[in-house]
């Protein structure tokens, strides 16, 4: 729009100060030449600096370079589960399809509350039948407690945004799923990482996310 906006005004004859209507400068050079002698790169915010997501970076487009002579790459640069295999399970599609008249107006604000319900029941599931109650210090949760976001990358960036001043901690597993370093990055934080070993079967262990905890770590991150 902008430059087309910019091409039509060039384009336009305008009056002389005699009053007759004289050429455009841009009937007498080249209209897009002109515009790019005014025009100059946009600087990023600071906080961009130290962030290095491969989603559209160079990495991925050396990938894609790759995929396109022919071999196959494998992309873990995003979390895309349905390339995969993950599908949505049944009930949920078929939710979808019964529902979608009643997709345009917003849900309430914290999420479904039919959806807020069933994670609760997981919730209390979890810790009292399938660990046989072994966490009794966690606390009782409500629907009123839960609130649910279009993707985990939505989610991501409103919890670090809500958490962290300038210098906080996040521990965050490593191998991790970039968009957490990045997120911590923006907000002012300090990403450390604790290690999930191939040869542990990527499990972390108890002692080296403990060692990372100082009087500024603000948040652990923990992915099933």
């Amino acid at each position: 729009i902008f430059f087309r906006s910019v091409e039509f005004l060039n384009m336009k004859g305008r009056t002389g100060t005699n009053g007759v209507a004289e050429e455009s400068p841009a009937k007498k050079r080249k209209v897009f030449p002109a515009l790019h002698e005014k025009t100059h790169a946009i600087a990023c915010c600071s906080a961009l600096r130290d962030v290095k997501y491969e989603i559209r970076g160079p990495l991925a487009q050396r990938a894609e370079e790759i995929e396109n002579s022919g071999q196959k790459v494998l992309k873990c640069n995003i979390g895309n589960p349905g390339a995969f295999g993950f599908t949505a399970p049944k009930e949920i599609t078929d939710a979808i399809y019964a529902h979608i008249d009643q997709a345009v107006p917003y849900c309430h604000q914290k999420g479904l509350l039919e959806a807020r319900k069933a994670v609760v029941e997981y919730v209390d599931k979890y810790i009292t039948e399938e660990n046989g109650g072994k966490f009794p210090q966690f606390p009782k949760v409500t629907p009123n407690d839960i609130y649910l976001g279009n993707g985990v990358s939505e989610l991501i960036m409103m919890c670090m945004r809500g958490l962290l001043n300038p210098g906080d901690e996040v521990l965050i597993p490593s191998p991790d799923y970039p968009l957490w370093t990045a997120a911590v990055t923006m907000h002012g934080g300090r990403p450390l990482y604790y290690p999930c070993k191939p040869e542990n079967g990527f499990v972390p262990t108890i002692m080296d996310i403990r060692a990372l905890v100082t009087s500024r770590t603000r948040a652990i991150v923990v992915i099933n």
